[in-house]
């Protein structure tokens, strides 16, 4: 049998992605996994399953802050559970957790370690978001030590996972020689199959004649991109409205913003919910926005976010900025518009006014993606990787 250790830099409460990956070394390829990830004040059900060993032993802040932590104790306790059941191989999400498989790995020569990089480090130089010069400062010699260390801890990778052909390219271009594969962040079927018994339309307030734009995630822009989309929002027609599905961090950010004053009846509020209840109150908008320009950071301008899949199996029509793999999900199977930020500020409401006159069309558009677009296919690349290194 196949024993798989993942190391996670979260709760697992479930994570969407790490649990896809999850059912499938359980349910399809028959492994025994063993997963470490952090600690939680909260009551989480651990997932029932004979072949799947949940540890939640790491710090999250500790964890991303390795610049400066040995792990002695952590190192130890997940050493152990390596040793007692021989395992050979490590999936490691996200930068941190692959600073800590390769310290494992030290102690462990035999071990492969799978690097699934969440997000392209070198390209996001998040610390640009401070406002503070100290702050600023900090975040950029921070950036720095990431950089550094995943250019290091790649190194010791036997096979690299991404989430788009864009951000692969980019880590061929540092990494020519490495084995790697691109595995989308796409819903799985059953999932798309689950009812919800909340009207989430009388739950917010929505009548069947309202337009409504649905914008799902974090608010990752800077100031003038908040600005144009409230610009945006403020020249609604009188029966469109935005749904926003964010933080209370973010909804404070628009709420205290000065343009909010100008558009607030166009705006409507709902906190995230949990992934099994997101295609049921997705469900009831016009279109899905994805508002994510970065031109300059690559690991956004690359990005392929899984809301746009969210979107499709919500049976939404996409309205997104003009990026690279935005477009080439959108133009492929036309089921939406793609804008350019850089004109005047009706190309957002021109898109979406557009999506609503041709609504039938892109339903019947979406039906056909749909049924392309799964994680039943998207698994397969995984399963592949899976069964390569198994055979090293």
């Amino acid at each position: 049998m196949k024993t798989i250790l993942i190391i996670l830099d979260n709760e697992y409460n479930p994570d969407p992605r790490v649990q896809k990956h999850v059912n499938c070394l359980l349910n399809d390829l028959e492994c025994e996994v063993h997963l470490v990830c952090t600690k939680t004040n909260k009551i989480i059900e651990d997932q029932n399953h004979d072949r799947l060993s949940i540890y939640r032993i790491l710090d999250q802040e500790k964890l991303f802050q390795y610049y400066k932590n040995r792990f002695e104790e952590e190192i130890e306790r997940v050493a152990n559970i390596i040793s007692k059941n021989k395992i050979k191989h490590i999936l490691a999400n996200d930068h941190a957790c692959l600073e800590f498989s390769v310290k494992l790995k030290r102690k462990y020569e035999h071990i492969n370690i799978i690097y699934d990089a969440h997000e392209f480090i070198i390209g996001w130089p998040y610390y640009q978001y401070e406002k503070k010069w100290f702050n600023y400062l900090k975040g950029a010699l921070v950036h720095k030590i990431f950089c550094f260390k995943e250019k290091t801890n790649i190194k010791q990778t036997s096979f690299l996972i991404t989430v788009s052909e864009g951000l692969k390219k980019e880590y061929l271009k540092l990494f020519p020689k490495i084995k790697s594969q691109v595995i989308r962040n796409i819903p799985p079927t059953f999932q798309n199959n689950q009812t919800s018994t909340i009207d989430y339309r009388e739950k917010i307030g929505i009548n069947k004649h309202q337009k409504i734009l649905i914008h799902s995630g974090n608010l990752y822009y800077k100031d003038y991109i908040l600005d144009y989309l409230l610009n945006s929002i403020s020249s609604f027609k009188e029966n469109w409205k935005i749904l926003f599905l964010i933080k209370d961090t973010d909804r404070h950010r628009i709420t205290t913003n000065p343009i909010y004053k100008k558009c607030s009846e166009k705006i409507l509020f709902h906190e995230f919910v949990p992934y099994t209840e997101l295609k049921n109150l997705l469900s009831i908008g016009t279109a899905g926005l994805i508002l994510n320009y970065k031109p300059e950071w690559k690991s956004h301008w690359y990005s392929l976010p899984n809301r746009i899949f969210d979107y499709i199996h919500a049976d939404l029509p996409v309205l997104s900025t003009q990026q690279p793999e935005f477009e080439k999900i959108v133009h492929t199977y036309d089921i939406g518009i793609t804008f350019n930020i850089k004109k005047d500020i009706k190309t957002l409401t021109n898109g979406f006014e557009k999506i609503i006159v041709d609504q039938e069309f892109y339903r019947k558009k979406l039906e056909v993606a749909r049924k392309e677009v799964t994680w039943e296919n998207e698994k397969e690349k995984f399963m592949q990787i899976i069964k390569s290194i198994n055979n090293e």
